[in-house]
């Protein structure tokens, strides 16, 4: 019985956290994947709050406006302007 004992203490234990390890480890290093998202509304109080929050998550954001003047704030919170006709 102690051989047996010391056999699993020494050779199951170490394998088993190991095992486990090795899948926390895959588990933790998943890639963050961002996504490609539209927002109309040009920087209202909704959506420039929103653009900056999934700015800051690395999402690539394109924002619409109507307005030409626009495209220098949505270009230098980081999202593509997309000007387009009212």
């Amino acid at each position: 019985p102690l051989c047996a004992t010391h056999w699993f203490l020494t050779k199951i234990i170490p394998d088993l956290a190991k095992s486990l390890s090795l899948q926390t480890a895959n588990f933790v290093s998943l890639k963050r994947y961002s996504m490609k998202i539209v927002i109309t509304g040009s920087l209202g109080h909704i959506s420039k709050p929103l653009a900056k929050d999934l700015l800051q998550k690395s999402h690539q954001v394109a924002v619409i406006s109507s307005k030409p003047e626009k495209r220098g704030a949505i270009e230098t919170m980081g999202a593509k302007a997309v000007i387009g006709k009212s």
